[in-house]
């Protein structure tokens, strides 16, 4: 009976959609803030892997009290190891919690494959659409930045504002909460002003704010930038997202999972490049030269979101291709004629 009881609840646990929502939204919100979570404290984690003797702390209440310094303590070759004895690093402790992220999404959640009538489009057809990779590319672009500015600028704040651990982890703190409201506000809103028009501003914002984060002389000046910044990233993903739907929609057949598989990869793709090329810039070309970069190319890539405006549909391009098989019948037709003659 107890059996009975238990599975008739598991079951309209299951059924309830409400109950779905908010475990998907829980499963993002711990991924997110575990991202989030982690990318303030690398900085402090590798300077102490490889200064095991003055840990990032004490070089920063040296640059508290004395200003910012170009010296470094002698460093040990081949330290693999974190220096400080404790049994509780951020990071370990970060990486021991439980994850309660898959409990509750093995209990409710069923994953399961249905079949449509429709013939889904192959990948190859979407990496292939100009228009779809032109969405993708949005997101990736309009990622990259942030990307970028999440290994250096906690650096860049010690070295320039001799900045504690709590305003490197802080400063992000405007630009996730903007984020939040961008997403939740140019959803419905770049549906009626135009998705086009919604990213083409959005990596204009993006790009003006990139430029202003290296003016900032206190953390107080990072405020703006950084909530400008994730509110333009959101409206570009909240645009481009549903864009890509859109057009799988009117140039392909009614199956989303290869292209917002797609989208996933340009979000990504932004995430991967740009952490992996901000400590080669900075070293050659310098934090602020490295954002001015960054923002000319969300400047340029802004206007190719006009060609989102009004993308031909699956039946123009259909007529588009006969049009064009019939005008070369047509021609051929009558240089047969000619030669006849």
């Amino acid at each position: 009976m107890a059996g009975e009881q238990w599975s008739g609840w598991l079951q309209r646990c299951r059924e309830s959609r409400s109950l779905v929502l908010v475990i998907v939204a829980i499963a993002l919100l711990l991924d997110n803030m575990l991202l989030t979570t982690v990318v303030p404290i690398i900085p402090e984690f590798i300077y102490d892997m490889r200064h095991p003797n003055a840990t990032l702390s004490q070089h920063l209440d040296e640059a508290v009290h004395h200003g910012p310094t170009t010296t470094t303590p002698p460093t040990t070759p081949g330290c693999s190891c974190a220096p400080n004895n404790s049994n509780n690093s951020p990071l370990e402790f970060i990486l021991s919690t439980p994850p309660t992220d898959i409990v509750l999404q093995l209990l409710m959640l069923q994953p399961s494959v249905t079949y449509t009538e429709a013939e889904p489009p192959t990948l190859k057809s979407l990496v292939t659409d100009p228009y779809i990779i032109l969405a993708a590319g949005a997101i990736t672009f309009a990622n990259m930045g942030i990307a970028m500015l999440e290994p250096s600028l906690p650096i860049w704040m010690m070295d320039t504002m001799s900045a504690s651990r709590w305003k490197q982890g802080a400063t992000f703190l405007p630009a996730s909460i903007s984020y939040l409201i961008g997403t939740n506000l140019f959803g419905p809103l770049g549906h009626k002003m135009g998705r086009w028009l919604a990213a083409l501003i959005g990596l204009i914002v993006i790009g003006i704010c990139l430029m202003c984060i290296p003016l900032a002389k206190s953390i107080d000046d990072l405020i703006i930038p950084n909530a400008g910044l994730g509110f333009a990233i959101g409206m570009v993903d909240s645009s481009m997202m549903p864009e890509l739907g859109y057009l799988v929609d009117i140039r392909h057949s009614a199956v989303y999972g290869s292209v917002y598989a797609i989208g996933d990869v340009a979000f990504c793709l932004g995430f991967a490049i740009g952490p992996a090329l901000s400590g080669t810039l900075v070293n050659t070309i310098g934090f602020e030269w490295m954002l001015f970069g960054i923002a000319i190319l969300n400047f340029i890539y802004a206007p190719f979101m006009y060609f989102l405006k009004a993308p031909p549909t699956k039946e123009e391009k259909k007529s588009l291709i006969v049009g064009d098989k019939s005008s070369v019948r047509y021609v051929s037709y009558e240089n047969e004629e000619d030669e006849h003659e």
